[in-house]
């Protein structure tokens, strides 16, 4: 094994967004032994750089937004990037807007969130709860602080983030009806030149159709001279399929679903068990 690339969320970082200790025990092993382990992440790369920081992780490589964007941290440098295209950005924000969905975006350098987001996550929850009854309010409360801990940038309109003029690499709709979920994703993938993904259970995403987190692993594993041969992959959603596809070595989390075990040759733990220390000590180190 020389390269191996792992999700965050779900996957890597525990539920206070932290590294546990054994984890990072293994990251540091594979890197001593000469395998680079590099992030994946649907987050954008200065949120990612600012969490990864927390728990005292640098890699030298992050795939940020989905595979939108690849980064050379030690050099501080964009390697690659696949932007949504401009007449997209409008067709997607015109959909998300008449379907009512709240949403954010993410450029290279910030996050960006309308700035009575707190307020749509509020009327969406209120919405769906009419349907779903005993829809827990705490995915309401751990999602507002979850973007509430974001350095994002902040508009008041629609209009504002047409006139940003900045390349858009992310659009993420949110939803805490599953069937809202499945039926935007469904409206969504309709819309010519993105993919549309989801990472968690109250999202759908759009990226370039150019891109994925597997096309992104892979550029960074010709970058490096690393074939895919000897590159293993760790995730937990269905943002990470294309990741498993690439890679040779594809491991499921144990808090995966069935549909993302079974696409993989190995499963681990679950993230609160450690599952990526265990599948590099396992799977990558043969300990």
């Amino acid at each position: 094994m020389k390269l191996i690339a792992t999700d965050l969320d779900g996957t890597l970082l525990q539920p206070d967004s932290t590294i546990s200790k054994y984890d990072l025990e293994w990251i540091n092993k594979a890197e001593e032994s000469g395998i680079k382990v590099i992030v994946a992440t649907g987050r954008q790369y200065t949120a990612a750089l600012e969490l990864l920081s927390k728990s005292n992780f640098k890699p030298d490589y992050i795939i940020t937004d989905n595979g939108s964007c690849a980064y050379s941290v030690k050099d501080n440098k964009k390697i690659c990037s696949y932007p949504i295209k401009e007449d997209t950005v409008k067709e997607i924000l015109d959909f998300l807007e008449s379907n009512n969905y709240p949403y954010g975006l993410s450029s290279d350098k910030h996050r960006i969130h309308f700035r009575d987001i707190s307020k749509r996550l509020t009327d969406e929850f209120n919405r769906n709860q009419s349907v779903i009854p005993d829809l827990d309010r705490n995915h309401l409360d751990s999602l507002v602080s979850f973007i509430e801990s974001d350095s994002a940038l902040y508009v008041d309109s629609y209009k504002d983030i047409l006139n940003l003029n900045t390349d858009l690499f992310n659009i993420s709709a949110l939803s805490f009806d599953p069937n809202r979920i499945k039926d935007g994703i469904a409206e969504a993938s309709k819309i010519k030149g993105v993919n549309v993904v989801s990472s968690a259970y109250n999202n759908f995403e759009f990226q370039s159709y150019e891109t994925s987190k597997g096309k992104s692993l892979a550029f960074i594993a010709d970058y490096l001279h690393i074939s895919l041969d000897d590159t293993m992959a760790i995730g937990d959603n269905y943002n990470d399929v294309s990741m498993f596809e690439h890679a040779y070595h594809s491991v499921a989390m144990g808090n995966s679903n069935d549909d993302i075990k079974n696409l993989c040759r190995y499963t681990t733990l679950t993230n609160l068990e450690n599952g990526v220390g265990h599948a590099i000590k396992t799977f990558a180190l043969n300990k």
